[in-house]
């Protein structure tokens, strides 16, 4: 579902080689806005820009928080908009700096969003699917990302590929945490997260009057793949289907038969008074 948007990680890290080659030395990088944003948008393949500022810090560790972040695409004469981050901030391990290993500690990102996909309303769809009424699906909210309030997570780049740990993620509907990983190279995707739905009371906007109650309390396995750019999302109800519509349909099924069977039994059998 972060992205994922996960991809704004790789822009920080292309800009941890700037704070190799400027430790020591006191400076604002606010000064260096075109160098920054050339460098990192040659890095991750895309045009990174940022319309805040930037903060770094270089002890005890490396740190780098950037604001108004937006990363696109130019696809012929259009712009395509990939990521809209509100707040980012990086914390890389120096100690690993020094064997070309690029260790991030911590990832934190705030109000992000991801063009292209809308993981809360595929959720949406998947369970209108799962109760058989998909025919009757009306888009709740047709807006073409998703909203991330939070997310979180460690990195470690080696070998071209970005190896990522302990993401949690928060959008309008779901939380969800897991592991992934990004071939650098080809911008390929693979992340398996484990999502469950949040709260009622903590769902607001366009979910709040179409609230799944059903899924609340079940396991919703996620898996996001594809190019970054164009990611496919799918979320697994076979579970949360079984014990909600199956089992349920199973049990008064059986219930009518063995009740039919014991009423049977009583009209042609005749007990002694």
């Amino acid at each position: 579902m972060k992205k994922i948007i996960l991809y704004t990680i790789t822009a920080f890290l292309g800009l941890s080689a700037i704070i190799i080659i400027y430790t020591g030395f006191v400076f604002d990088p606010d000064d260096y806005r075109e160098e920054i944003t050339e460098y990192i948008s040659d890095k991750i393949n895309y045009d990174f820009s940022y319309e805040g500022s930037i903060e770094i810090s270089y002890q005890p560790k490396s740190s780098i928080s950037i604001s108004d972040i937006i990363i696109s695409e130019q696809i012929g004469n259009k712009i395509k908009t990939i990521v809209e981050l509100e707040r980012a901030e990086l914390l890389i391990s120096n100690e690993n700096l020094l064997n070309k290993i690029i260790d991030v500690e911590k990832i934190q990102a705030d109000n992000l969003k991801y063009f292209g996909v809308n993981i809360d309303e595929i959720l949406m769809k998947t369970y209108s699917l799962s109760k058989f009424k998909f025919k009757d699906f009306v888009a709740i909210d047709e807006k073409n990302y998703t909203n991330i309030y939070t997310m979180s997570s460690t990195a470690i780049i080696k070998d071209n590929y970005m190896y990522i740990n302990n993401i949690y993620i928060e959008s309008e509907l779901l939380k969800a945490n897991g592991t992934g990983k990004i071939n650098l190279l080809s911008k390929e995707v693979n992340f398996s997260l484990n999502g469950e739905l949040k709260r009622d009371a903590n769902v607001y906007g366009n979910y709040k009057n179409h609230y799944p109650v059903e899924l609340y309390e079940h396991n919703l396995p996620i898996k996001i793949s594809g190019l970054i750019e164009n990611l496919s999302v799918s979320i697994d109800l076979s579970k949360v289907i079984f014990e909600e519509v199956i089992a349920p349909i199973k049990n008064k099924i059986f219930d009518k038969i063995k009740n039919k069977v014991i009423d049977d039994l009583k009209e042609t059998i005749k007990l002694p008074q």
